[in-house]
């Protein structure tokens, strides 16, 4: 059986859309291609759904004309007549997943990508073994409640995989209003790598900035006040990355030069407490040295002298010493 043809039908005419797993990301990205104009859109999960996840479930669904929302079994005419199917379950669930499409639903002619940031869309070797064109569709964006997110437009997705995949991952991206980015295969684990630095562990290195002011505020301070005196400076450093880039946006004593403030910043962050540093026989100060480093290497594009980089290399180094750090 072959399935419609996404280049001769588009996504919004009579090709079928196929999502398999409402969690997050599936539900933003069904609620968003129905309001990008996909009319056919079949939306599956292995379990049933509740609450809001249910209210978004069927508010993607609502309309088509026909059952679009499955539990439990798997939709197997829906996939086997699909312009594209979409896998967008947990990491650790696409290979039992593609291996379950191939033998229920195979042989499957449409594309089928799966949206786990961190793997190729080789891994979904069962139905590549068959033939299927398979890749990845990864957005560049957090989710992190079930709340609707109102707009993806301008959000950056990555791409990669077999060319058919590939293609009919761009037209749904284009459809959405993203930005394609296509990426080598060998390269995604790195690029979500990059990923979680800039988005997951932006949110761990507050947490730890929070921990260490909070350490010095006066009590009695109302609960969230260091997150949110936090977040004002987070956003206006956003602010200055948007309008400076890099290296322009980097201030403060590392971009100046003051190596003086650098070993005083060291020596107050020491004895910081931190049970999970603590148990990796790490200190805030060992976060703020290895960053340090190379904010250093961004301001020496700055135009800071080379001598003084020196000096200021040495204050980071001298401190890690002292406290037998590497």
């Amino acid at each position: 059986m072959s399935s419609p043809d996404l280049d001769a039908t588009g996504v919004t005419g009579e090709a079928l859309v196929v999502i398999l797993g409402a969690g997050r990301l599936g539900l933003h990205l069904s609620v968003h291609l129905r309001r990008a104009g996909v009319a056919r859109l079949h939306l599956w999960n292995r379990s049933a759904l509740e609450g809001q996840r249910l209210e978004m479930a069927l508010a993607a669904v609502a309309g088509t004309g026909r059952p679009a929302l499955s539990i439990g079994a798997l939709p197997v005419t829906a996939i086997q007549t699909a312009a594209v199917v979409l896998v967008t379950v947990a990491d650790g669930a696409v290979v039992a997943v593609s291996r379950r499409i191939a033998r229920e639903a195979g042989p499957v002619h449409c594309p089928v990508l799966h949206c786990s940031g961190a793997f190729p869309g080789s891994i979904m070797a069962p139905l590549a073994a068959m033939g299927t064109p398979v890749g990845s569709l990864h957005p560049l964006r957090s989710f992190a409640s079930d709340t609707l997110v109102e707009n993806l437009g301008g959000t950056w997705f990555a791409l990669e995989g077999d060319r058919p995949a590939v293609a009919a991952g761009r037209k749904l991206v284009e459809r959405l209003g993203g930005k394609p980015m296509i990426i080598e295969s060998s390269a995604k684990v790195a690029y979500h790598a990059a990923a979680v630095m800039a988005s997951n562990l932006v949110v761990a290195l507050v947490s730890v900035a929070i921990g260490v002011l909070e350490q010095g505020l006066r009590p009695p301070e109302a609960p969230g006040t260091g997150l949110e005196m936090i977040l004002s400076l987070v956003e206006g450093t956003v602010a200055n990355l948007k309008s400076a880039g890099l290296p322009g946006a980097l201030t403060g004593p590392v971009s100046r030069g003051d190596s003086d403030t650098v070993a005083r910043h060291l020596e107050a962050l020491e004895p910081c407490a931190s049970p999970d540093l603590a148990a990796m026989h790490a200190t805030p100060a060992d976060v703020y040295r290895v960053l340090s480093l190379h904010a250093l290497a961004l301001a020496r594009e700055q135009g800071l002298p080379a001598e003084v980089c020196e000096t200021v290399r040495n204050a980071l180094a001298e401190r890690a010493t002292l406290t037998g750090q590497p």
